[in-house]
């Protein structure tokens, strides 16, 4: 639980403010049962089977279109490519599995090495929402745009 008191890890989720306040597991449960139409998969790490973060499909409009999400909650496991095999394993799930036509993402444009990754992924910037989001940055509170992204599945055939 230290990871949601640690501003810097917590800094790009979209509740931040309120996520940096939680005390115990309870708190999260409380938080992940108001999303009703997401599914959660916790993600660790291969070795020592230690809890790193958590990754989600949500907001689904059919088989049209889902939301993805990934929080690698642990720092230590930042720019080791956890983010980069656990997204490829997310697009490959919905959109072979699940048979999804599009995934989208959104982001703080303060997010760089996101944002390369998911470009890197295949992703494309859809549309910029300026200053509407509050993500802590270089040791403060800042107003920020956000950035969505989409991806097409790769697939031709799907109906």
């Amino acid at each position: 639980m230290n990871w949601f008191g640690d501003i810097e890890t917590i800094s790009y989720l979209y509740a931040a403010k309120r996520i940096v306040k939680f005390k115990t597991i309870d708190d999260v449960k409380e938080f992940l049962a108001e999303e009703n139409d997401e599914i959660f998969w916790e993600i660790y790490d291969k070795n020592t089977n230690k809890f790193i973060g958590y990754t989600s499909l949500c907001s689904f409009k059919g088989k049209e279109q889902c939301e993805f999400n990934i929080f690698i909650l642990d720092k230590s496991y930042w720019g080791k490519g956890v983010g980069k095999e656990t997204t490829q394993i997310m697009l490959d799930y919905a959109f072979y599995k699940l048979q999804i036509k599009r995934i989208v993402l959104e982001t703080s444009e303060l997010n760089k090495d996101a944002l390369k990754l998911y470009e890197k992924m295949g992703f494309r910037i859809s549309q910029v929402i300026a200053n509407d989001r509050i993500s802590f940055h270089h040791g403060k509170w800042l107003k920020n745009s956000s950035v969505m992204m989409y991806l097409e599945n790769p697939a031709k055939n799907i109906s």
